[in-house]
């Protein structure tokens, strides 16, 4: 499989995954205003689907944009000083942009999180019980 099919499969799985979380937040507000255990159930099992689906596409995406290839065909590599993106027309250089900022993003979204987590287990830990 060449870097643009797998660019272009990374981009439209991204694209599935977030209409199928979409759905699943259809069905979780039906599950409150219905009530219905059996959209709650629903919910649970898309969730889970979901998450696995996400694992997988965040690794295959990380392998594919990061790799030698992708990131030459990402235009990693280029003369920065030519201003005429004409110019490398067989690039996949906005591709390649879009796939490292979703990335980073998600990367940055990871450590604001662990940063989150670590301050709160601090806060908590001081916190002295009331007698």
């Amino acid at each position: 499989m060449n870097v643009t099919t797998k660019f272009y499969l990374a981009i439209r799985f991204g694209f599935w995954l977030a209409i199928i979380n979409f759905s699943r937040e259809i069905i979780r507000h039906l599950s409150i205003y219905l009530n219905s255990e059996k959209f709650v159930y629903a919910n649970y099992v898309i969730w889970s689907v979901w998450v696995c689906l996400a694992l997988i596409w965040f690794t295959f995406t990380n392998m594919w944009r990061f790799s030698s290839y992708g990131r030459v065909c990402s235009g990693d590599y280029l003369d920065v000083q030519k201003p005429k993106a004409k110019d490398y027309t067989e690039y996949l250089i906005v591709e390649g942009e879009f796939l490292y900022a979703v990335l980073i993003a998600i990367y940055t979204i990871f450590g604001i999180a662990l940063v989150m987590v670590c301050v709160t287990a601090i806060v908590l830990a001081k916190k002295v019980p009331a007698d």
